[in-house]
């Protein structure tokens, strides 16, 4: 059986791990919706006729290539299509989000555009960003993320053929889930595939072994579990004297707490932007946020 993987950042390691846990299954080139363009159109039609089965991510109607939209590969190739969601969950990490700016875009750090707004309001208080913020989580908050998130995916949820949340809030406390709110792991990533394999009938599935490496964890950045001494991941920057942060080329920089809070501080105590915070976006967004920060 040829299955055809078509998502985000998660396609390809959904590609890459369908034919472990179903060894009776090949899979093609994923097709990561991002990067795709109009101009693909013929030669991605052409790969996907050749499956027996989709897995596409759910997009929305007017996504744009059109011919990756939910919608038009459904009208397309009927049954063959098996709609799932974008495994996103900010239960684990609360306090983590994209900041952008209309006119810069993406602002960047240490974690490229990600943030822990505790380690920002710490700075926007003091001038400085506190490592000791980190100990001090807030139960309410944390709370209420989760369900503002939760209630997010399931609205998601609701229009894809598969499911992952509950799986999610029965795990959320006791596994690690999630290297950021995008990048989930391998556990949940193989019980996607599972339930995927099991809407079309296949109940008998293989275990994965659990040396695999990761194959999202390339940030690792402050999370529920987080320890004093735990060890985050990201990327070596530079902060040229406009304010503009630089990513340095080479592997993964990794940070203690004090290292990343030190790097934070540099890129914060560099730009106006984040003094003001005017026009700032945070992704995702959720109903307490500005309220946490004021």
């Amino acid at each position: 059986m040829k299955i055809q993987v078509i998502a985000n950042c998660q396609a390809r390691p959904v590609s890459l791990l369908v034919p472990r846990v179903a060894p009776e299954t090949e899979s093609l080139d994923p097709i990561i919706v991002h990067l795709a363009k109009a101009e693909d159109e013929g030669a991605h039609l052409t790969q996907i006729e050749q499956a027996d089965i989709i897995f596409a991510q759910l997009t929305q109607d007017g996504f744009k290539p059109t011919h990756l939209a939910t919608k038009n590969l459904k009208d397309r190739f009927g049954d063959k299509v098996v709609v799932w969601p974008n495994i996103f969950y900010a239960g684990q990490q609360p306090y983590l989000r994209y900041f952008t700016h209309p006119k810069h875009g993406r602002l960047m750090g240490p974690l490229e555009a990600l943030h822990d707004i505790r380690l920002y309001k710490s700075w926007a208080q003091t001038g400085r960003v506190d490592p000791a913020v980190l100990d001090d989580p807030d139960p309410d908050f944390l709370s209420a993320a989760r369900a503002a998130s939760l209630r997010q995916l399931q609205d998601k949820e609701a229009l894809c053929d598969v499911t992952i949340s509950d799986f999610l809030t029965e795990h959320e406390d006791r596994e690690r889930l999630f290297f950021t709110f995008n990048h989930p792991s391998q556990f949940v990533l193989s019980e996607m595939i599972r339930r995927l394999l099991i809407r079309l009938g296949k109940t008998e599935t293989a275990t994965l072994d659990a040396n695999i490496p990761e194959p999202l964890d390339r940030f690792k950045v402050p999370s529920v579990w987080s320890a004093p001494d735990a060890v985050f991941q990201g990327n070596q920057i530079s902060v040229d004297d406009d304010g503009s942060v630089l990513r340095v080329a080479g592997p993964p920089q990794k940070y203690s707490r004090e290292e990343l809070c030190a790097a934070f501080e540099e890129v914060y105590n560099a730009n106006e932007i984040y003094r003001s915070f005017e026009g700032v976006r945070m992704t995702p967004s959720f109903p307490g946020d500005h309220a946490y920060l004021a």
